[in-house]
């Protein structure tokens, strides 16, 4: 092989290893990459769906357990039928359970079983007299309030879920009869299917306890009870209810065959009070379309590169083989005893020098070959490096920016939300005032009760959405200035106004630091609020210290409360975990979170020591230097 052949396969073949292997490696970042931010996503949506559909069942099986508690419907079960006044009650219920469907869009029928189980009134008159008495619903609510899974109604054939509770005497407790409320899937359906965020191919559905769909797919059509799904999806939700049962616990996105056998990549979501599985899932060539255009972009590259590297390698070989090839033919005429031909050239480089010697002492011809071939190979390898250094940057900048620009949309989408969540919550709120000023001496007492808990859980969602707006603030950009933490406690102390039996006592003075005023106060008035919320002393204590270790300035706000248990230690933290039940203790679960993450973005860390029965202290750090802030665009986490 001539040397100018040697010279280009081996500045082809070096180049094309480096090149397929930096190419290699960056195509695999930026497919890790897109897997990162597209399984927070999913999980995301499928908390929020899951929290809609606890809702709706919340909601209508409190509105039956507010139906059971009806002196209408109690009065009724106690008349006798040979009363006078026996079918002015029955009127006075059917009108009752008449303006409830009329004013529940959702509700499909109303009726009432007698203790044996018979239909003794009834929104639908035709089914009056009808025996239920092996019927689920009633058997159920003999003990409590119950709900009846996904089922086809036998009488009007349309989907249903049914909502009972036991009426009782009020006085003795003793069972009257059984109240079922028969809804639609509708509202249900309208949950699952909204596929915002899940572009052409997502799809969302629940899945009962045997495994069956019970809302539609986006694919096939009458999946009711008729479509079994048993994917690694539904049996690892299966596995989760064998190994977890209601306890929280981590669930992961991963890639699966579904029931279509498409590849997708989903996950899924405990409904737990139904035994439902909610499984959301995106087709995986869609959920990875950009990743194709990547890999495509760096095909092109490769062959591009190739076939410049080929060119290029060419080229230098063929400068670098032509004076060695004049050099041969001078030693070819000096051979044939012509000893007065000059091979000298006017050349001043290697080659040129190397000529010139060539007269003096031709037996050193082939050492000084070898040495300029191993010295315009070593530049060559140089110049290989730098440009394959210089490609990787450009290509983890480009994505970089990509999922910087994917965490902005979802912060600023999660902000959105929680606005435009704001505006019918007041117009709620108003109407209930209303309501309230203008006929609240008409009302009954259950009724203000009713108006009252309504009231009640509209500032409970304000105050909840108002939490969700600040978490996701979090995510915006930090301004820092010098703060004097002293007058940031004494502020965050006036917010919380502590009762008379509680005192707040600071152990030492605090530090000035580097941060954003009103992230400190939100730090300091959130943990000082708990404190307070969950005193069970008649003589409560909190006290604050702070002392200096290890570069951190260590805070701690110690309690003499309840105290907590220590597997509650990391639930605690996490958004929308409250340990006392919510109607107990007014919380939303945000205020630990917000603590977290603003403690995190300045570098610091947060946790409690405490025992059940003996207080609680918890910590957190703040660096003394003055580091940089954590730029939150460069995060992957998502507020949702």
């Amino acid at each position: 092989m001539k040397i100018r052949s040697k010279i280009t396969l081996s500045f082809f073949t070096t180049i094309a290893i480096l090149a397929g292997i930096s190419l290699l490696m960056l195509h695999f970042i930026a497919k890790n990459s897109l897997e990162k931010a597209i399984y927070p996503h999913l999980n995301t949506i499928a908390q929020s769906r899951a929290s809609h559909i606890e809702t709706f069942l919340e909601a209508n099986k409190e509105a039956v357990k507010q139906l059971s508690k009806s002196i209408v419907a109690e009065r009724f079960l106690l008349a006798d039928r040979n009363d006078e006044d026996f079918d002015q009650k029955l009127n006075d219920v059917l009108r009752r359970l008449d303006s409830t469907v009329t004013i529940r869009e959702s509700v499909d029928e109303i009726f009432i079983l007698s203790t044996d189980g018979k239909i003794i009134a009834s929104t639908n008159r035709s089914r009056i007299g009808l025996d239920r008495s092996d019927d689920i619903c009633f058997l159920g609510a003999k003990k409590g309030p119950y709900i009846k899974d996904a089922y086809n109604s036998q009488v009007t054939g349309q989907k249903s879920l049914a909502f009972s509770s036991p009426l009782t005497k009020h006085q003795t407790g003793e069972l009257l009869g059984v109240i079922v409320t028969r809804v639609g899937l509708e509202p249900l359906n309208e949950i699952v299917t909204d596929k915002t965020g899940l572009g052409k191919t997502g799809d969302i559905y629940l899945v009962n306890k045997y495994g069956y769909m019970i809302t539609p797919s986006r694919f096939i059509k009458d999946t009711f009870l008729r479509q079994k799904v048993d994917t690694e999806n539904t049996r690892m939700y299966f596995e989760d209810i064998k190994r977890f049962g209601t306890k929280p616990h981590k669930h992961e996105a991963h890639l699966f065959t579904d029931y279509r056998g498409v590849k997708v990549l989903g996950t899924h979501y405990h409904i737990h009070q139904m035994s439902w599985c909610l499984c959301v899932e995106i087709d995986e060539k869609e959920a990875l379309v950009s990743l194709a255009t990547v890999r495509l972009f760096f095909i092109i590259v490769f062959f591009a590169l190739l076939a410049a590297v080929l060119i290029v390698s060419r080229f230098l070989s063929s400068i670098i083989s032509a004076p060695i090839y004049n050099l041969r033919k001078g030693a070819e005429i000096i051979g044939t005893g012509d000893l007065e031909y000059k091979v000298a050239t006017k050349a001043q480089d290697e080659i040129g020098e190397l000529s010139r010697a060539f007269d003096k002492m031709t037996r050193n011809l082939n050492e000084s070959t070898t040495s300029i071939d191993k010295l315009n190979k070593e530049i060559a390898e140089r110049k290989r490096a730098e440009q394959g250094v210089e490609t990787c940057n450009e290509n983890l900048k480009a994505a970089v920016g990509e999922l910087n620009a994917a965490n902005r949309d979802l912060t600023d989408f999660a902000h959105a939300t929680a606005h435009d969540l704001k505006a019918p919550l007041r117009a709620i709120g108003s109407l209930a005032g209303m309501i309230s000023e203008d006929c609240g001496d008409e009302l009954d007492e259950q009724s203000r009760e009713k108006l009252d808990m309504l009231v009640g859980r509209v500032g409970r969602m304000s105050k909840l959405i108002d939490g969700i707006l600040q978490y996701s603030e979090l995510g915006r950009a930090v301004k820092k200035k010098q703060v004097n933490l002293n007058e940031v406690l004494q502020e965050a102390i006036d917010e919380v106004a502590p009762p008379e039996n509680i005192e707040i006592s600071i152990e030492n003075e605090l530090p000035v630091v580097m941060c954003e005023r009103t992230r400190m106060i939100q730090v300091f008035q959130n943990l000082l609020s708990n404190a307070v919320k969950y005193m069970d002393k008649p003589q409560g204590q909190i006290k604050i210290a702070c002392v200096e270790e290890n570069g951190f300035w260590k805070f701690s706000v110690a309690d003499n409360g309840p105290g907590i248990e220590e597997k509650y230690f990391g639930t605690i933290f996490q958004i929308f975990q409250t340990l006392a039940g919510r109607d107990e203790v007014e919380a939303t679960g945000i205020g630990l979170s917000l603590v977290r993450k603003i403690v995190e973005i300045y570098d610091g860390k947060v946790w409690l020591k405490s025992k059940p029965g003996q207080g609680s202290t918890f910590f957190f750090t703040l660096p003394k230097q003055k580091t940089a802030v954590k730029n939150a665009e460069l995060q992957v986490n998502t507020v949702c």
